[in-house]
């Protein structure tokens, strides 16, 4: 919650102090520009925009956390008023992972190599590694009897690595198959313990 008028925060709660890494007492009473959480460009932007309709929804931009990490966030706010003074009641919703997806995506969509080859594989799973934070990328191809999977490209601590075919059944790709998609951001080795590539 911050004054309309002067954009200082006002209050804020739990969740944004964690997810920003600022603590309440940094925060109160200084400005979303002074904390350098948004560019004074996207600031101006989104109070014209507020001022004008009174409601925003879905409005997307950029903040920097306090150790100088970039975050796409998707903004909702309204103005309030109480005993006379303007406030501006901000919602955020984290859409970093989304629009790291969608990089990759509009990446692969742009590639002109031949889509087969071993130069596009490893560029994709080398930007996919660095863009998604992961450790490792393997693309694969589902046999017809649906019992194992054979790799065309594994990809792990930034080297390319042999490929190979293992089954299914207590791999990853067992929930591709139930699901049709599967992330798993932490103790992979752990959840999959038969998987022979983890």
């Amino acid at each position: 919650i911050s004054l309309l008028k002067t954009g200082e925060y006002v209050d804020v709660n739990d969740a944004f102090c964690q997810k920003s890494g600022y603590d309440k007492s940094e925060i109160i009473g200084r400005t979303s520009i002074e904390i350098n959480l948004f560019t004074a460009f996207h600031r101006a932007e989104f109070v014209a925009q507020i001022k004008e309709t009174g409601v925003i929804r879905d409005f997307e931009s950029v903040i920097t956390l306090k150790k100088g990490q970039k975050v796409d966030v998707l903004l909702s706010a309204e103005i309030v008023k109480i005993n006379e003074i303007e406030y501006i009641y901000t919602n955020a919703i984290d859409i970093t992972n989304q629009r790291q997806i969608d990089r990759g995506v509009r990446f692969v969509a742009e590639c002109k190599w031949d889509r087969l080859s071993t130069g596009y594989f490893e560029s994709l799973s080398a930007f996919l590694s660095n863009v998604l934070k992961i450790d490792g990328v393997i693309i694969t191809r589902f046999n017809p009897n649906k019992e194992d999977v054979e790799s065309l490209f594994v990809y792990f601590d930034g080297a390319v690595h042999p490929n190979v075919s293992y089954p299914i059944k207590g791999a990853p790709c067992e929930r591709v198959f139930a699901i049709g998609y599967y992330i798993c951001s932490d103790n992979v080795s752990m959840l999959f313990p038969e998987a022979v590539l983890i």
